[in-house]
């Protein structure tokens, strides 16, 4: 199936050109696949359940995206007219409200600028992460809200872009993902006194995500996982998709205009 090209090897540049550059990235690679371990334990013994419990939608070897962005500032992008920008070939560059496909988002935001990264909660209102050297940004995804039966709802947010005169703005995320291939059913055994809060939270919920555009809903009990996840990269990275997978992407534009 074709959402399984999304595992494979990574194409590094000339190491003569950029010295270093690769074994840093899987140094890191490496710290945080650790870490993104031990939090799913934690986000499981945090709903109440065995700290393994989650252990079953992962590979041996977890899998895991990480991505470079760079956000040029303002005085760059002078043509653009939004502030906050769809990741898309008719806006360019940078990210609009969404949620993430993934299990958990873990961003390193690797420059000093502030007001970029926002957050909206449940009342529609957008919130200013804190850019806090040294420490990480985690996003629940969209696989982690469908797996725990909507207890951890995935986290809308959005990048603004950087100020005139700034300079680029450089973000690091970690994308913690779970097996392609995984049909398994949300988790069913949290107990009742988790899922009464949820309900309970959810009844306070208004003027949220009211402004996020369509994207793909993983349904764990019907397609693998894969499925969800590779239809949203196409979505956002058309461009791409347009030279590598022409036919997927028609589909794809037919299936979230209606």
């Amino acid at each position: 199936m074709s959402f399984q090209e999304i595992e494979g090897p990574n194409l590094w540049p000339d190491a003569s050109k950029i010295p270093n550059f690769r074994p840093t990235v899987e140094n890191y690679i490496s710290k945080m696949t650790r870490l993104s371990t031990v939090v799913r334990k934690l986000v499981s013994e945090s709903i109440g359940l065995d700290s393994d419990a989650l252990d079953g939608y992962f590979k041996p070897n977890q899998q895991c995206k990480m991505k470079l962005i760079s956000y040029p500032d303002e005085s760059a992008l002078a043509s653009t007219k939004s502030v906050a920008l769809d990741d898309t070939p008719l806006t360019g560059q940078g990210v609009g409200p969404h949620r993430d496909s993934d299990l958990l988002t873990y961003i390193f935001q690797a420059t000093d600028h502030e007001n970029s990264l926002q957050v909206q909660n449940f009342q529609g209102k957008w919130i200013t992460v804190p850019n806090i050297p040294n420490h990480l940004v985690v996003n629940n995804g969209q696989t982690l809200e469908a797996i725990t039966q909507g207890v951890c709802k995935a986290t809308i947010h959005r990048v603004l872009i950087p100020k005139p005169g700034s300079g680029t703005r450089i973000s690091i995320p970690f994308f913690q993902t779970i097996d392609l291939d995984c049909f398994k059913t949300p988790v069913k055994d949290i107990p009742e006194d988790i899922i009464k809060l949820k309900e309970e939270r959810d009844q306070k919920i208004k003027d949220w995500a009211v402004d996020v555009g369509f994207q793909f809903k993983p349904d764990v009990e019907k397609e693998p996982i894969g499925y969800a996840v590779f239809r949203n990269r196409i979505k956002s990275h058309q461009d791409v998709a347009k030279r590598w997978y022409p036919t997927i992407l028609k589909q794809v534009l037919q299936e979230y205009s209606y």
